[in-house]
């Protein structure tokens, strides 16, 4: 076992050592040098060119030097790389390891020996210098064959084809009539006598290579000639007989025009080959030889000499013509010497047309008339079209109670070009005849109009009354009675139309009697009309009935029934009971019987009034109770007149001014903050005052007597100050000329008495009121309710 353990520690030991010893040798030592092996030639398909082939063992720097003839042979690397009497040296090539690495030496003299050496280094080490020699391929003529003509599309051109057999230079020599033909490459080159010749021409090897003659004269024999040269070597001259096609005149057809303006005009044609072509207009109508039309001698316009290719409408554009003038256009092509046929169309210039600028509308048909509320009419189309000579441009068409569509376009570029656009009344109008003219605009005053006429009307009025009460017991008395109380009957207007006419008679007409008549009274819808009636006096001891009868236009036809009793009895029979005390009747009195009452002292301080003025006692009244002053401190100014603000502010003063904070003013022309605007705040909010209807109230206007009237009609129904009917059976001459809104406060007023001093037979509505007769109203009316 120790022998084992010695043996092994003595080889450990000498591995180490020889370990030691590899690890400080230098690397060199281990450096190998390449091998260059195998070396041949592998091909040679150029006579001038040698590729040759070898192996190499590892990646190598390689060198290589080509030697031709005596020579000492280089044997070391540094001789090859010299390479002294060398003919080619490769210089220094980077190659890597591998088996038939090429190497080519090009160049070379054809048929002649030739040594290669090669050699290589790798770190630092050489290879041995290996040798091939070898000998250059003769040089061989180049071969021209088959060579023909392959088309001949047109006359002066002529295209042939050949076959050679290798990449050469190439000549070529072109001979018409007699010639001497050239049979070497000297003479092709030379070309003595020749009409056309290629040049030196560079060919690869290949079949059918083109070769094209131009220019050439139709109908003309010709030879062509052709010879190449490689490496020094010509080839045999070979050449081609030929004869050009004889020249065909083009065809100039379907010649037409097209008017552009008054001085231009297209003219259009088919033309058969690439031709040069001519063509001229003349004024009128001839027959043009072809020469005719070449020279252009007085044409107005040509085209000489234009050159084009075969074409199928093609185009001219001929200007400067005389507008409204008859031409003729002429047109003649010529190729290779041969002139077409000549080809003529006639043509009218346009005339000058002063430019318009005119549009038209289709009309509307009516939309009808329809009662309110309506639904929409369908919308109907208008269409506009361009009559004039000139482009439009629409302006959009607007409209105040129609609806009008956007237009289809607003462009009316040509003659009959249209536009389209609708039109529909809009929703929601107010009863009224709607008549519209809708103007269409375009430019340069271009104008249009269409009528849109549409009818809104009202639903058809209701005629429908009541009579309130239907019946009336009157008080019974003993006979020998006295006047009697009369009873009112009220006719309401429940329907929407005006109710007029009203007739009043009772079934006997025995017993009652009615004491105003109703033929001059009408009721507007919801305003009532009052008729009162009383038995008549001195009747007998009985009962008597009968049934007032009201009847107007329009089928109105209203009862109601009466009774009365008389007793037999002593007595005097006074004034008859029944009624309430508002109807108390109050007599009549003579103007004598008033000019005997003695008056009072009066206590307004006017001097213009007097105490036997009919209207002292009125204003005496309006200004203690502080409604009316003066217009200064000593005149009251009877006969001066009222404004409506003023007698507005009267009857708010009546009223107590009561607060109008947070009353609206409804008027454009009441200012805030005037002294009558609260006064017309607060009648405008008790339906005192309407206005004029327009969103005026005229302030400052004088208040005439029907104004007058139907204010304070107005203001007894909003604070219910009614005075009792006095039964003023009396009617006024020219009922007819006030007002419809102000008949029914006329009347009302009429019965109550109020218009008891407005003297005379006329009531003249529209003349102002004077200030007397305004306090004297205010009298009567408040007196009486007092």
């Amino acid at each position: 076992m120790q022998n084992v353990k010695r043996k092994l520690k003595r080889f450990l030991g000498i591995m180490l050592t020889l370990c030691m010893v590899l690890m400080l040798m230098p690397i060199s030592a281990f450096a190998v040098a390449p091998v260059v092996s195998n070396i041949q030639i592998r091909e040679q398909p150029n006579p001038t060119v040698t590729i040759l082939s070898y192996d190499l063992d590892i990646n190598s720097v390689v060198y290589l030097a080509l030697y031709t003839g005596t020579h000492t042979a280089p044997t070391t690397l540094a001789e090859v790389v010299a390479g002294v009497g060398a003919v080619k040296q490769s210089g220094q090539l980077s190659v890597s390891a591998g088996t038939n690495i090429p190497l080519q030496w090009s160049g070379l003299t054809p048929n002649t020996s030739y040594t290669s050496y090669i050699v290589a280094t790798a770190d630092g080490e050489e290879s041995a210098v290996v040798s091939v020699p070898f000998t250059t391929l003769a040089a061989v003529a180049p071969v021209i064959s088959n060579i023909q003509i392959r088309e001949q599309p047109n006359p002066t051109v002529t295209i042939l084809s050949y076959d050679l057999d290798i990449n050469s230079v190439v000549y070529l020599a072109l001979y018409t009539g007699t010639h001497t033909a050239p049979t070497t490459l000297a003479e092709v080159v030379a070309g003595v006598g020749a009409v056309k010749q290629s040049g030196q021409l560079s060919v690869s090897a290949g079949t059918n290579i083109p070769l094209q003659w131009s220019g050439l004269t139709p109908n003309t024999s010709y030879t062509s000639y052709i010879v190449a040269t490689a490496d020094g070597e010509e080839s045999a001259v070979v050449s081609v007989p030929f004869t050009t096609l004889a020249a065909v005149a083009p065809v100039v057809s379907n010649v037409t025009t097209d008017l552009i303006t008054q001085t231009t005009v297209l003219i259009y044609y088919d033309l058969d080959k690439a031709s040069t072509l001519y063509a001229a207009i003349y004024p009128g109508t001839a027959t043009l030889t072809a020469a005719e039309v070449k020279s252009h001698v007085g044409a107005d316009w040509d085209a000489h000499g234009a050159v084009t290719t075969a074409v199928t409408g093609g185009q001219i554009n001929p200007t400067g013509l005389t507008p409204n003038t008859s031409y003729t256009a002429y047109l003649v092509a010529t190729e290779a010497g041969e002139d077409s046929a000549v080809v003529s169309v006639p043509f009218t210039t346009l005339a000058v047309v002063t430019p318009t600028y005119t549009i038209s509308a289709t009309s509307l048909t009516s939309f009808g008339s329809l009662q309110t509320p309506f639904t929409q009419p369908s919308a109907q189309t208008v269409t506009i079209t361009n009559t004039g000579t000139e482009a439009i441009t629409l302006t959009q068409p607007t409209s105040t109670d129609f609806i009008i569509g956007t237009l289809s376009t607003t462009s009316l570029a040509t003659t009959g070009a249209t536009a389209t656009f609708t039109v529909q009344p809009k929703a929601g109008l107010a009863v009224g005849v709607y008549s519209e003219t809708i103007v269409i605009s375009g430019n340069n005053g271009a104008s249009a109009t269409v009528s849109a006429v549409f009818t809104v009307t009202s639903a058809a009025p209701t005629y429908t009354a009541t009579i309130s009460p239907t019946s009336r017991t009157f008080t019974s008395v003993t006979a020998g009675y006295g006047v009697q109380t009369a009873q009112a009957f009220t006719i309401t207007n429940t329907g929407t139309g005006t109710l007029t006419n009203f007739a009043a008679t009772f079934t006997t007409g025995t017993a009652f009697e009615i004491s105003v008549a109703l033929s001059s009274y009408f009721a507007v819808a919801g305003n009532t009309v009052t008729i009162s009636a009383r038995p008549k006096t001195g009747l007998s001891a009985s009962t008597y009935t009968d049934t007032l009868i009201i009847t107007g236009d329009n089928g109105i036809n209203l009862t109601a029934s009466l009774s009365f009793t008389v007793t037999s009895g002593g007595g005097s029979g006074g004034g008859g009971g029944g009624g309430t005390s508002n109807n108390t009747v109050i007599e009549e009195v003579e103007d004598e019987e008033i000019d005997d009452v003695i008056l009072p002292p009066l206590t307004a301080p006017f001097n213009d009034v007097n105490e036997n003025d009919w209207f002292a006692e009125a204003v005496d009244y309006v200004y203690s109770a502080g409604l009316m002053i003066g217009v200064d401190d000593n005149r009251f100014s009877p006969s001066g007149t009222l404004t409506r603000g003023m007698i507005v502010t009267i009857l708010y003063r009546l009223e107590g001014e009561p607060s109008v904070a947070n009353l609206a003013n409804p008027f454009t022309d009441v200012a805030d903050d005037v002294w009558y605007t609260d006064a017309i705040k607060w009648g405008a909010a008790n339906d005192i005052v309407l206005g004029y209807g327009d969103g005026r109230f005229g302030p400052n206007d004088p208040v005439t007597k029907e104004q007058l009237a139907a204010l304070i009609y107005r203001t007894q129904l909003a604070t219910k100050k009614l005075p009792p009917d006095i039964l003023m059976d009396f009617q006024w001459s020219d009922w007819n000329a006030i007002s419809q809104w102000a008949r029914g406060a006329v009347n009302i007023l009429t019965i109550q008495g109020v218009f008891r001093d407005i003297e005379g037979a006329s009531f003249n509505p529209r003349q102002p009121a004077t200030r007397a007769e305004v306090a004297s109203i205010l009298f009567r009316w408040l007196d009486s309710v007092q």
